[in-house]
């Protein structure tokens, strides 16, 4: 009890100071979380040599709005004769789709079919002549990403001489990545 009373005799305000102790303790109990939070580590975090994916709680959960494509492009190819026709730059996927089909046959091949149709990214078609192989790349958001894409997945169905027929991006402007450690896909050697 006289440590106490002697704790608020040092203070001139007229409070103890085991009582601002006890106020500031609590203070910082209070805000501790909200600052542990501000500062969480969230997403894919490196750790030891391993990745893993830690959740970020701090987040709002609502949904985020879709948005609509600017621009559409879209391939057509022949299977027999592995004629193709391109569109970009379309703002409706039916107007692309249906500019490649009659790209396509105006190149002289009847049996034109819809291989893909992008919004706002890129696509590739590799084809391998000889093997009668022809690929169509995953869309993506570079056309040198496009292009080794459908040059590795020419090779795996089987093309010797796979070699990349069109490469382009639905908005009409080439866009390339030229990180030359990320320019070829995995498993691809140059």
């Amino acid at each position: 009890m006289s440590l106490v009373r002697k704790s608020s005799q040092v203070s001139g305000l007229g409070i103890g100071l085991t009582q601002v102790v006890v106020i500031g303790i609590l203070a910082i109990a209070t805000l501790t979380p909200f600052a542990a939070r501000a500062q969480e580590v969230c997403g894919l975090v490196a750790t030891g040599g391993s990745v893993e994916y830690w959740p970020c709680h701090n987040q709002a959960s609502r949904p985020q709005a879709q948005s609509q494509p600017d621009v559409w492009g879209a391939i057509a190819l022949s299977p027999a004769t592995l004629l193709y026709g391109t569109a970009e730059k379309f703002s409706s996927e039916q107007a692309a789709k249906n500019f490649a089909l009659k790209d396509c046959a105006r190149k002289g091949a009847h049996d034109c079919k819809l291989a893909v149709t992008v919004a706002d990214i890129c696509v590739a078609i590799a084809i391998s002549r000889r093997e009668k192989v022809a690929v169509v790349s995953s869309p993506t958001g570079a056309t040198n990403f496009a292009s080794g894409n459908a040059t590795l997945q020419c090779q795996r169905a089987g093309g010797h001489s796979c070699q990349i027929a069109v490469s382009f991006c639905a908005d009409g402007i080439n866009h390339v990545v030229n990180d030359p450690a990320t320019s070829a896909p995995f498993g691809r050697k140059r």
